[in-house]
């Protein structure tokens, strides 16, 4: 961990004045201006930076691929021993605690009409309803993402969502502040993740988990 960090925060060198504060958001508006030659940007923004000219100086040069890994890591995540990176998917679900569950449930079914769906699948950009990957919209878009669909169909088994920990909402904002030091160059990455480590055993200890 600490060797990936060190490496990633080497490149903050070579970046724009504004990636040590920008959010996901500031990252996808940066990279759309043409500031970066390349970056980890959420999925959710695929779509317009790479099809819409109001908003995106780079339509028809963009490209993705999937980011970049130490020999053996490729490996062990084909094999299910961990995972590439943050896979943020789309689903539909119903609460529990609906007071309207047969209402919700239609409601749900019309979402996942294909029709529905392939409009969806392009605006996300993602796909809830596999058929959708063979659609017109989807095929067109995925010709102009350079492939992106195809490497959601393909490859996305390679990622994973978050931590299912009933912790991980504590732990992340507890720690969060740390990280957020070693971004903007206050810690050095080694120092800061000792740090983050015992921020989140102290976390767990007084949410209970650690005796």
């Amino acid at each position: 961990a600490k060797e990936a960090l060190t490496w990633w925060l080497s490149m903050r060198d070579i970046a724009p004045p504004e990636s040590v504060q920008s959010t996901w958001t500031e990252v996808a508006t940066t990279f759309a201006a043409g500031r970066v030659a390349q970056g980890l940007v959420y999925g959710e923004n695929a779509a317009w930076i790479a099809s819409d000219e109001s908003k995106s100086r780079v339509v028809g040069n963009v490209g993705v691929a999937l980011p970049p890994m130490q020999d053996g890591v490729m490996e062990q995540a084909e094999a299910g021993e961990g995972y590439i990176g943050y896979y943020d998917g789309g689903a539909f679900g119903l609460p529990v605690t609906s007071k309207n569950q047969d209402a919700s449930l239609l409601f749900l079914e019309f979402m996942a009409l294909p029709e529905v769906q392939e409009e969806w699948a392009v605006a996300a950009p993602r796909i809830t309803l596999s058929s959708t990957y063979d659609s017109p919209k989807v095929a067109e878009l995925n010709e102009e993402l350079g492939g992106y669909y195809d490497m959601l169909k393909d490859q996305g088994y390679l990622f994973k969502g978050a931590p299912e920990y009933p912790f991980h909402a504590q732990l992340r904002e507890a720690t969060a502040p740390i990280f957020y030091d070693i971004l903007v160059g206050n810690i050095e990455p080694g120092e800061g993740l000792d740090q983050m480590a015992a921020k989140a055993e102290e976390e767990l200890s007084n949410l209970g988990y650690r005796e």
